[in-house]
């Protein structure tokens, strides 16, 4: 599994800063295969060594008869497992097969195998990954510096006028690269919370044109609502296309017609604006995070790369139901023996977001991850300790969510940050857009759960659609509503209720359900009676403390009263 580095041309860059530090470290004139300058299309995308994908190999023995590298080479497969292998295959070189075997051992105390050649893994996830590539690099140095190799003529080191031709159009390439990068969206510390301020979406689906202007610098929350089947989905897809494109996977429709544009800026005043239609000038936002209705499964331990694709930042969204979420389990084992701060934070952030939960535990012996709850009335009982699969539907979604927010967008803010350090919720910034964000959730935690999530991540903007007015009631100072409806001559349109956020602190369940929020005219019960009067009190407190009152007034007045008085409370 590669989970270091989101943009595998991170892995070449870090590959090839190693080998280079080697040469300068031991002012070695080691020489490996790098990509020529005729491989442009590659290089343009910073795959500076030959493969391609999750996977790079370099080679150092060129072999004369065939002109080609060969023989003696380091790689990193597409689980991220770096191998050295040897395959000269002449008996020529048995002793050599045998000193490599014992230096390679005792150097990074790792078993060697020999099938038809002599190789060793690391993982490139392991602490001391460049500790060993270095190590290696040393032995391998050696080795072609040996009386053994120089003396068998069919093969020689690259010569290092090739080597120094590639690498200098390398460098000069990087170095484009990195300029071109300042244009795009910064990566970093430094970069402010961002958010939407404009959006327009045309002939995509049931949308024949939809438009939202001038929405409010930094509001922590827009929340979509409709009917079932309005077209909220369709909406949050086009955001997602209009921050996104198709930085990770093709979600930008091949229909010409379709039209989407997207303006969003920064906290600092930054403003990007994407247009699908002028993709050359397309700030793709890195740090977004979108969910669909189903987010109930995480990647499991070691398929991270089996599961890549369904795994992306936008793929839940766009009606796949087998979506992957990142595993914040994984993060917790390694944060436990290598940063026990970090394990900390990490715990605390799930305990905020989920009120039920006493405590998150790892049993090293079991290397099993349990969540331990508690009685949210505040009777302190605290129950037996289970595992994910074994917590309820909503505890596990909102796990699952929060665990795969932070991961996102921590991974990409992690490069150019020393391995040691690492980023609290606090620090992230970013867009999440959620479908139905109040799927699986009791009314309590759903109202709890959008100033909570903006207490953790305050540094991100929430897009969501509910089918609730309880969400709402949660919905942090500055939020936005909008209103999604549909009918056969429109299609799909979108209103801004403005004249209602700036009541929403004001108002209770039943006004927000019988608002233009929801427009839910009739809030009666269908068993109700109209010829009996309707209970309007605010709480189930109040109502029981009323029957109270009527049960002791009947039972000091006669009839005649008791009607009497009741004529006069129904006015």
């Amino acid at each position: 599994m590669i989970d270091r580095f989101e943009n595998i041309a991170d892995l070449h860059d870090e590959f090839l800063d190693i080998l280079l530090e080697y040469r300068e470290m031991y002012n070695s004139d080691l020489t490996f295969a790098l990509r020529s300058s005729t491989s442009k299309p590659f290089l343009e995308k910073g795959f500076w060594f030959l493969k391609k994908n999750k996977a790079l190999s370099t080679y150092f023995v060129l072999e004369h008869e065939s002109k080609h590298f060969t023989h003696l080479k380091l790689s990193i497969n597409n689980d991220g497992e770096l191998s050295l292998s040897i395959d000269l295959l002449h008996d020529y070189f048995n002793s050599m097969y045998n000193r490599f075997s014992r230096e390679v051992a005792l150097e990074l105390n790792k078993g060697v195998s020999y099938w038809g050649e002599l190789s060793v893994d690391i993982d490139i996830n392991e602490e001391n990954f460049k500790e060993n590539l270095l190590k290696l690099l040393r032995i391998v140095d050696e080795f072609l510096n040996s009386e053994e190799f120089r003396r068998y003529n069919d093969f020689s080191t690259i010569p290092q006028r090739e080597f120094n031709n590639n690498l200098n159009y390398i460098l000069q390439k990087r170095q484009e690269l990195k300029e071109k990068q300042k244009n795009e969206f910064p990566r970093g510390k430094t970069l402010e919370k961002v958010f939407i301020t404009d959006f327009s979406i045309e002939n995509y689906y049931a949308i024949k044109f939809v438009q939202i202007q001038n929405l409010p610098k930094e509001a922590p929350w827009i929340f979509l609502t409709g009917e079932n089947g309005a077209g909220k989905s369709l909406i949050l897809q086009g955001l997602a296309i209009g921050l996104y494109g198709n930085r990770e996977e093709t979600i930008i429709p091949k229909n010409e017609e379709v039209f989407v544009e997207l303006t969003y800026q920064s906290k600092a005043g930054d403003i990007y604006n994407n247009n699908i239609n002028q993709l050359e000038q397309f700030k793709p936002l890195p740090n977004l995070a979108c969910f669909g209705p189903i987010r109930l499964d995480i990647l499991t331990e070691g398929s991270e790369n089996k599961s890549a694709k369904r795994s992306t930042a936008t793929y839940g969204l766009f009606g796949n139901y087998d979506a992957l979420l990142k595993n914040i389990e994984t993060e917790l084992k390694f944060a436990f023996y290598e940063n026990q701060q970090k394990y900390e934070v990490l715990i605390k952030m799930l305990k905020k977001v989920i009120p039920s939960l006493h405590d998150v535990r790892f049993e090293k012996k079991s290397r099993i991850i349990n969540y331990i709850e508690k009685d949210v009335k505040g009777q302190e009982d605290i129950y037996k300790a289970v595992s994910f699969s074994e917590l309820a539907t909503g505890v596990k979604s909102i796990i699952a969510m929060v665990g795969d927010i932070y991961l996102r967008f921590s991974s990409l803010m992690q490069k150019g940050v020393k391995t040691d350090e690492y980023f609290t919720p606090e620090d992230l910034y970013g867009i999440v857009i959620i479908d139905e964000i109040d799927l699986h959730l009791h009314p309590k935690w759903q109202k709890n759960l959008p100033s909570v999530l903006s207490e953790v991540f305050p540094n991100i903007q929430f897009i969501v659609s509910t089918h609730s007015a309880i969400p709402i009631l949660g919905a942090p100072e500055n939020s936005v509503l909008l209103r999604v409806n549909r009918n056969q001559e429109d299609g799909i349109t979108v209103e801004r209720l403005e004249h209602l956020e700036k009541q929403l602190k004001d108002l209770t369940p039943n006004l927000i359900l019988t608002s233009e929020i929801f427009g839910f005219q009739d809030i009666f019960p269908i068993t109700h009676d109209k010829s009996k009067r309707i209970r309007t009190e605010d709480t189930i407190t109040e109502l029981q403390e009323n029957d109270e009152m009527m049960d002791a007034l009947k039972s000091y007045m006669n009839t005649d009263k008791e009607a009497e008085l009741l004529k006069l409370f129904s006015k």
